[in-house]
C-alpha cells in the first residue's frame, strides 16, 4: 500500500529549498559588527598612546643608530674583513626586522583608525615613509649606495619628528581630557555645595520660625537646649 505521507521532490525544488533555507539564515551580524568596532576602538587608543609613541620613538633611534652603524662598518671595511661583513648583515638584518615591526604597526592603525586614515596628510605621508624604508632596506644591500643609505636616514629623521609630534599631541589630549574631568567635578562640587547651602538657609528659617512661636507662647527658647547641653 502506497505511503500518502511521503513527500517526493525533484532536484530542482530540493536546490530551490535548500537555497532558500541558506537565504534564510538569522542574521547575526550586529554583534559581529560592534565586536568588529570595540576591537578598533582599544587598538586605536593603544596606538595614539603617549607611552606607545615613546616606544615608537626609541626603536627609530636605535634604528638610525643601527643604519649609521652599517655606515660607519662600511667604510672600515677596506680589505673584506669577514667579521666585519658579519656584523654588517646582522645589523642590516635588525633593523629590517624594526622596519617590520614599523609595517605592522601601519597595518594596524589602518586597520583601527579605517578611512580616517586616508583622510590625514601626515598619516598618509607617515605611512608612506615607512613602506618606502622597508622595501629600500631589502632591496639596498650591505655594499649598496651611499645615497641610498642617506636617504634611509633622512626617512627615519622624518619618523622621529613625527613621532615626538604625536607625542606632544597625546599628551596635550590626555592633559585636556583631565582638564575636563576636574572642571566636571568642579561643577559637581558647586552644585553639591549650593545644595547644602540652600538646605542651611531652610532649616535657619525652620528654627527662626520655631523660636517665634516660642516667644509668642511665652516660652524662654534658652529652655530648649541641645542633647549635648543636656
Amino acid at each position: 500500500m502506497k505511503d500518502d505521507s511521503k513527500v517526493n521532490l525533484s532536484d530542482a525544488e530540493v536546490l530551490e529549498y535548500s537555497d532558500f533555507i541558506i537565504e534564510e539564515k538569522p542574521l547575526n551580524n550586529k554583534s559581529d559588527v560592534n565586536k568588529t568596532a570595540c576591537i578598533r576602538k582599544k587598538l586605536g587608543f593603544v596606538i595614539h598612546h603617549h607611552n606607545f609613541q615613546i616606544i615608537i620613538c626609541l626603536l627609530v633611534l636605535l634604528d638610525i643608530a643601527i643604519v649609521v652603524t652599517e655606515i660607519m662598518l662600511e667604510s672600515v671595511n677596506n680589505n673584506d674583513n669577514h667579521k666585519v661583513e658579519k656584523a654588517e648583515k646582522i645589523l642590516h638584518y635588525v633593523s629590517l626586522s624594526i622596519l617590520t615591526l614599523f609595517m605592522l604597526e601601519l597595518v594596524i592603525k589602518i586597520f583601527a583608525m579605517g578611512i580616517e586614515f586616508f583622510k590625514q596628510k601626515f598619516e598618509i605621508f607617515d605611512g608612506l615613509v615607512i613602506t618606502i624604508s622597508f622595501f629600500l632596506d631589502i632591496f639596498l644591500s650591505s655594499g649598496g649606495l651611499k645615497f641610498g643609505v642617506e636617504f634611509l636616514i633622512i626617512l627615519r629623521l622624518w619618523r622621529i619628528t613625527r613621532v615626538i609630534s604625536g607625542i606632544i599631541s597625546s599628551i596635550k589630549k590626555t592633559a585636556a581630557e583631565k582638564e575636563r574631568k576636574l572642571a566636571a567635578e568642579k561643577e559637581a562640587i558647586e552644585t553639591e555645595n549650593k545644595m547644602l547651602l540652600q538646605q542651611i538657609n531652610t532649616q535657619k528659617d525652620e528654627i527662626r520660625f520655631l523660636k517665634e512661636l516660642l516667644n509668642k507662647s511665652g516660652i524662654d527658647e534658652n529652655i530648649i537646649k541641645p542633647k549635648d547641653e543636656a
